[in-house]
């Protein structure tokens, strides 16, 4: 990245990230360098992380907090989740909050959670109502039996 003549970073050689908290950054070398990062500071900055490390491209990281949000997914924040995870490309995070929405539609769609993502979000409320309609159990219903004439 500093290779380049003409970018800033080059001429200054530094890098700025000014969308993501210094916290969240420091965690995120944090990773690079060791590979590894404290599960308090993972919890705590779970979805800044994986807005960084879907940005510079760090799929193991990004998976990591997946697997942390998909087990925090509840009726109140799934709207807030599933926005998440069409912003960052999370298909896991994305396709458990389109499971939990078919386990408890009436109870998701009644909160004002859902009316704002209607409002601010409709492709993604379409995307995920096809993909419950799609995935939904399609038996068809049982046979009429035929009556006896006597």
């Amino acid at each position: 990245m500093f290779t380049h003549d003409n970018l800033r970073e080059s001429v200054e050689s530094r890098l700025v990230i000014e969308e993501f908290s210094a916290a969240a950054v420091h965690s995120l070398l944090e990773y690079i360098y060791t590979g590894t990062v404290e599960m308090s500071e993972l919890s705590e900055q779970t979805e800044e992380l994986m807005g960084l490390s879907e940005k510079y491209g760090i799929s193991h990281l990004k998976s990591m907090c997946q697997d942390l949000l998909v087990s925090r997914i509840d009726r109140l924040n799934i709207c807030q989740l599933l926005a998440l995870a069409d912003l960052y490309g999370a298909e896991t995070l994305k396709n458990a909050c389109i499971a939990f929405l078919g386990s408890r539609k009436k109870e998701v769609m009644m909160t004002e959670e859902w009316v704002e993502l209607k409002e601010r979000h409709p492709r993604l409320v379409n995307e995920a109502l096809e993909t419950l309609v799609k995935t939904s159990d399609c038996t068809p219903p049982p046979t009429k039996r035929m009556r006896c004439s006597e």
